[in-house]
């Protein structure tokens, strides 16, 4: 007898995706953007102009299509890890 395994279909990162929330608390993270509170200017973050934050996060959650989910954040004006942070966290 021979065992079917299921191969769990990958998913695009949206913000109506069920780990969205992770997804973003990362990004805002040190491992992302590291966004922060400064006393006299409000919040910071770091943004290196792309989306190679992003990129590392998607690839370490794992089931995610990655470049599916580039093209939709792309879609949406979202051009770099602070956008999709900022622009995108609904």
């Amino acid at each position: 007898m021979t065992k079917v395994t299921k191969i769990k279909p990958l998913e695009i990162m949206t913000p109506e995706h069920p780990r969205w929330g992770e997804f973003i608390k990362r990004l805002e993270g040190p491992e992302g953007c590291n966004l922060r509170k400064d006393k006299k200017r409000g919040y910071i973050w770091n943004c290196r102009n792309d989306k190679s934050s992003t990129k590392k996060i998607l690839k370490n959650m794992g089931d995610v299509d990655i470049k599916a989910s580039l093209e939709y954040f792309d879609e949406q004006n979202a051009c770099c890890d602070c956008e999709i942070m900022l622009n995108l966290d609904v």
